[in-house]
Order: structure tokens, then C-alpha cells, then sequence
């Protein structure tokens, strides 16, 4: 047997497991726990047409505005491993009613929003929706079929996609509508519907990690992630060499540091870090962080090539550039499930490079073919198919290599490490917008010279996102091929005894 699911049945010992309910409606809770997480990131998204508005309307400033984006995911990151092991001390479904109730609420309070500050600190409360992330790949883990756990996650991964792109475009539609209020005033009434239907009709995991929550290490990990982010954020406006940008990548270098060292002598610790020293978790993390660069640098810099006038870009409209995009989050419906079942046929190992091999291949059309918008579509289709197969992948990896006692944790580490490269990606990405711009004439009655991002800059962040897809085809191609196999042999065998 492989050494790696070997230590995680000597982990997997310590946590404690009821009976399981036998006739859980696996349909129903797929869809209470898909829907959520497309409500999730719709929310991280409707708010991105809207920024100019929202900086008009609050007489805030374009630094500042861009927290609303920020925020959501600093907020979010920092409380997803907390609230992942929270699940597997007190139960999966109870912090993911907690988690939502939070999402819910904070989302109202939004649209009533009197200031920035209020508006600021609501977003960044409704950022614990992305927490209950970890605690849906756990409650799949431990609830369905062992057959059925990999195209569930295949599943999910397709609701964060159209969750991102139809967010997007309700956000801009429903502003010109009705004013951006009502982007949250009419979700609320949806999230708090589903909180209700999860809470009455989602089943509680049986497996239980009995610990105290390690305080130290939990503060600890969170000042370590909040500094990076801020750092990682804040660095293009204030400079990288600044001594703000500086000073927080050594603070949050040195809690990372203190987080490991408390972390091996603690008796309960928040995470066993040597799960995460086995090849398979390790290179799965490294290639999680590179699929977060990747699709985060799509997601922003193809509105900036559609929307930039000719001969640079296409100039299309809002709306135009939604529907060209939209091509590339539909795929992933189908193909995230299908990842899903070839997981289940040939491990996790062979679908993850399939998805790593595709986004090298999508950023390398993006390089070369980019001269209409056709094109633009048809790469952002090859580039979502890889997302689709590597997310699934991912996801099944990590669940069925880590203690069921430690799955809600473990998985929220994934989720960390994946939006630690969303942050990165659009970084790069932005630095590289910044640099390489030039003037280009806007008729405006006149003719005005407004500064748009030159061919240059598209050049180089394709160029620099195809060497990390190539980075990230060599992790996933050191990962055990046979670990899920394993895993899925032992869970099997469990279940018919």
C-alpha cells in the first residue's frame, strides 16, 4: 500500500465517526451545496462592473474602491482554516450554516450600506462564504458514496465558474436596471432561502476530530496570510520596493515560520503538518497556486483586450465582452463532472496533467492567435477546459489523501493555496497593464488621448503565465499516480465490511 495513505490511516484513527445516515438525499445536498458556492463567488463578482459607480456614489477614491474586491478575498482566505477545522471538531454542516448565516446577513447589510466604511466592513464579512468552501468538499467526502465523491467536486468546480462569469454579467445589468443596491437586495432573499433548506434538510457529517482549537496557531496563521495579501495587493500602488511592501512580506515570512514551529510541538495542533510532506499534498498545493495564477490572469486581462479600441483590442462594450467570455464558463458545466468520472476510472493523476497540459495550451494561443475576438473566445474555451479538469482533480486529490478526520481543514489548505494565486496572478498581471500602456485618441466630441494597455503588455503576461502552466505541468507530473486508486480501494473495502 501507498506509504502516503499509510500515515493517514494512522491520523485518520484519532477522529471519531458515528453511523452515517443511510439515506441522505445525495441529489439534494449536491445542489444546496453547488448553489451555495455559485452564490459565493456571483457575489465576489457582480461588483466588478460596477466600481467606477460605487466610487462615484461614495466619494471614495480608485485606491480605496479597489478593496471592495480585495477584501473579499483577504477575508475570506484568512478565515478558511479556521473555520475548516472548526468543521472537523464540531461538525461539517454546522459551520456551514454559520458560515452562510454571516454570508447572508453581510450581504443585506451591504445593499443598505450608508458609507464606504460600512460598505467595506460588509463586504469583507460576507468574504466567510468563501469558507464553507473546505467544509463542502469535507461534507461530500464524508456523506456520498465513494463512487460518487470525485464527480460531485467535478460538480462544484463547474458553480464557481458560472457563478463567476454570470456575476459579471446580472452585476452590470441589474446596476444599469435598478442601481448596484439591488445586486445584493435581491440576493439575500435567495442566500437566506438556502440557509434555511441546508439547515433543515442537509445531513451532518459523522466524523469528528475531537481537539481544542489551537488558538495560538490560528492567530498565527492568520496574521501570516493577512500581511502576504496585503503585501501582494497593495504593492502596485504602493511600490514593491517600498518599505510598507517590504516590511509586511518579512512579517508574514516570519509567522509562517512561528506557525510551523508551533504547529510541531503543540499536542492538538490546527493542521498535522507531516500529512502535508507526502509528495502526493505537496506537489498538489504547488500546482493548485499555478492554476490560481492561471485563471485568475485570464479572468482579468481579457476585458481589458476585448474593451481596448483598435488596433490593440476590439472595443466592445460591457456587455459585448460578457458574452464573449461567457462561452469559457459554460464549458466547464459539462467538463468539471467529466473530470470527475475519469478520476474515478484512472485516478486523480491523469485528468490533473490533462488540465495542466490545456492551460499551457490555451496561453500559447493566447499568445499567437489573439486577432479577433473569435479567437479570444475559442482560447478562453481551451483555458476553462484545463480549469475544469485541474479543479476537479485537485479537489478529489486532497480529499482522498487526507485523515477523514481532517478533511475540512485540509481542504480548506487547497482552497488557501489556490486563492493565494488568484491574488498573485491578477498582481503580475495588473504590474504589466501598469508598465506597458500608451495613449490612444477616444472621440469625445473632439478627440481625447486616454492611456489603454499596449501590445506589449498582453505579450508579456501571456509569456510569463505560459512559463508557470509549464511549471505546473512538471508538479502535476511528479504527483503518485496511484494515491485515489489506493484510497479509493481502501474506502470501498471499508464500506462493504
Amino acid at each position: 500500500m501507498n506509504p502516503d495513505i499509510s500515515n493517514n490511516s494512522t491520523l485518520e484513527a484519532k477522529g471519531t465517526r458515528t453511523t452515517p445516515n443511510k439515506h441522505i438525499n445525495t441529489r439534494l445536498a449536491m445542489g444546496i451545496l453547488a448553489f451555495a458556492m455559485f452564490l459565493v463567488i456571483y457575489t465576489q463578482s457582480i461588483v466588478i462592473p460596477v466600481l467606477p459607480t460605487l466610487q462615484a456614489d461614495f466619494g471614495t477614491t480608485t485606491t480605496w474602491t479597489a478593496w471592495t474586491l480585495t477584501i473579499y478575498v483577504v477575508a475570506g482566505i484568512v478565515a478558511l482554516p479556521i473555520i475548516g477545522k472548526l468543521g472537523d471538531v464540531y461538525g461539517k454542516k454546522k459551520l456551514f450554516i454559520v458560515g452562510m448565516s454571516i454570508f447572508t446577513i453581510s450581504v443585506a447589510l451591504d445593499g443598505l450600506a450608508w458609507n464606504f466604511p460600512s460598505f467595506i466592513i460588509f463586504r469583507a464579512l460576507s468574504g466567510f462564504g468563501l469558507a464553507t468552501f473546505p467544509l463542502s468538499f469535507g461534507l461530500i467526502r464524508d456523506l456520498f458514496p465513494a463512487h460518487r465523491v470525485a464527480p460531485s467536486l467535478g460538480i462544484l468546480t463547474a458553480s464557481v465558474g458560472v457563478g463567476a462569469s454570470i456575476g459579471q454579467l446580472m452585476g452590470g445589468l441589474l446596476a444599469q436596471a435598478f442601481g448596484w443596491r439591488w445586486s445584493f437586495l435581491t440576493l439575500a432573499p435567495i442566500a437566506l432561502v438556502l440557509v434555511l433548506i441546508a439547515a433543515y434538510k442537509l445531513v451532518e457529517s459523522p466524523v469528528r476530530a475531537p481537539a481544542k482549537l489551537d488558538l495560538a496557531g490560528a492567530t498565527v496563521i492568520s496574521i501570516t496570510l493577512l500581511s502576504f495579501l496585503v503585501a501582494m495587493t497593495q504593492g502596485a500602488i504602493w511600490g514593491w520596493t517600498s518599505a510598507y511592501t517590504i516590511g509586511l512580506l518579512i512579517i508574514s515570512l516570519i509567522f509562517a515560520v512561528l506557525f510551523v514551529a508551533i504547529e510541531l510541538r503543540v499536542v492538538e495542533p490546527m493542521l498535522h503538518l507531516k500529512v502535508f510532506r507526502t509528495r502526493t499534498v505537496f506537489f498538489t498545493l504547488i500546482t493548485a497556486v499555478v492554476v490560481g495564477i492561471c485563471t485568475y490572469t485570464m479572468l482579468q486581462t481579457v476585458p481589458y483586450l476585448l474593451r481596448t479600441p483598435a488596433p490593440i483590442g476590439f472595443g466592445l462594450s460591457p456587455l459585448e465582452t460578457g458574452l464573449v467570455m461567457f462561452p469559457g464558463a459554460i464549458i466547464i458545466v459539462p467538463l468539471g463532472p467529466l473530470a470527475g468520472t475519469l478520476v474515478n476510472r484512472w485516478g486523480g493523476k491523469p485528468p490533473l496533467v490533462i488540465g495542466m497540459v490545456a492551460l499551457l495550451l490555451g496561453f500559447a494561443s493566447f499568445y499567437t492567435f489573439h486577432s479577433s475576438w473569435l479567437q479570444i473566445l475559442l482560447d478562453q474555451v481551451v483555458v476553462s477546459a484545463g480549469i475544469a479538469f485541474s479543479y476537479s482533480a485537485m479537489a478529489a486529490i486532497i480529499v482522498h489523501s487526507m485523515p477523514r478526520a481532517e478533511t475540512g481543514v485540509g481542504s480548506a489548505v487547497y482552497t488557501v493555496m489556490r486563492s493565494l494565486g488568484n491574488v498573485i496572478g491578477p498582481t503580475v498581471a495588473a504590474a504589466y497593464l501598469l508598465t506597458y500602456s500608451a495613449p490612444l485618441p477616444i472621440p469625445t466630441g473632439g478627440f481625447t488621448a486616454v492611456s489603454f494597455p499596449t501590445q506589449t503588455a498582453f505579450d508579456y503576461i501571456y509569456l510569463t503565465t505560459i512559463g508557470i502552466a509549464l511549471v505546473g505541468v512538471v508538479t502535476s507530473l511528479l504527483i503518485r499516480g496511484d494515491d485515489t486508486k489506493v484510497e479509493r480501494r481502501v474506502r470501498a473495502g471499508a464500506e462493504a465490511d
